[in-house]
């Protein structure tokens, strides 16, 4: 069973969280002109970004720059969830507006900034 639970209140602004009881391969990958944070709530999942591969387990969070080919892959027929927010450049500008001192658009797009693994319990209850 896959349940889809998807907000989408602003055109530059989407969050949508999917559950699925079993194994689930994209068809391709993707690109799209806005960031994007992947989060894995549950069970584990292979994620594709550019010319890399990196194994996503529950509690891992992964950021995706404008413009990134990328997609998910399955490990093996296990169940997961995840969430996934994707905002635009614009959307981001807003943000920054409120918090000037924190430069979100130099740390969505580091190359090398895509997995951020391991946060804690606390973090991931809230």
């Amino acid at each position: 069973m896959v349940s889809e639970y998807v907000y989408s209140p602003h055109v530059d602004f989407f969050i949508d969280r999917v559950d699925r009881d079993s194994g689930y391969e994209m068809a391709s990958f993707h690109i799209h002109h806005k960031y994007e944070v992947y989060y894995e709530i549950e069970g584990s999942r292979r994620y594709f970004i550019e010319d890399a591969a990196y194994i996503v387990n529950a509690g891992c969070v992964v950021l995706i720059g404008e413009n990134q080919i990328h997609k998910t892959a399955s490990l093996g027929d296990t169940a997961s969830s995840r969430i996934v927010m994707n905002f635009s450049r614009e959307y981001l500008d807003k943000i920054m507006d409120i918090f000037p001192e924190v430069d979100f658009f130099s740390f969505l797009s580091e190359e090398h900034n895509h997995l951020l693994s391991n946060i804690t319990v606390k973090q991931q209850n809230h």
